[in-house]
């Protein structure tokens, strides 16, 4: 891994502390592109840089892809989580809890 690319996921990182708190769920994908989802319970690994669940200790903030079932992306590219009922928590990067989407909207129909 490049310096760039580690300076960006601390920069994920700093985005995903401002907003997730233990009990979210998150979605993010996995070792071959596999999507999974789990609950969040923290930040482990080395300076914290690893988001934990119960059963894992390895992911990236740069692989979640929503957070309660809202597309988010704390990623350089879009800065910030994608939260268009939300505004105000990204403008001010408030820790808030997210709702949660529809169980039914990630169901194969």
């Amino acid at each position: 891994m490049d310096q760039a690319r580690r300076d960006e996921l601390r920069r994920a990182v700093a985005r995903a502390r401002s907003l997730l708190q233990p009990g979210d769920r998150i979605t993010f994908t996995s070792c071959p592109g596999t999507k999974r989802w789990a609950i969040f319970t923290g930040f482990v690994g080395y300076q914290g840089l690893c988001i934990a669940s119960r059963t894992r200790d390895d992911i990236s903030a740069l692989s979640i892809t929503k957070v309660n079932g809202i597309p988010t992306d704390f990623s350089d590219a879009r800065g910030m989580p994608i939260l268009s009922p939300h505004d105000e928590l990204v403008k001010h990067l408030a820790p808030a809890k997210l709702q949660p989407a529809d169980p039914f909207d990630d169901l194969p129909f």
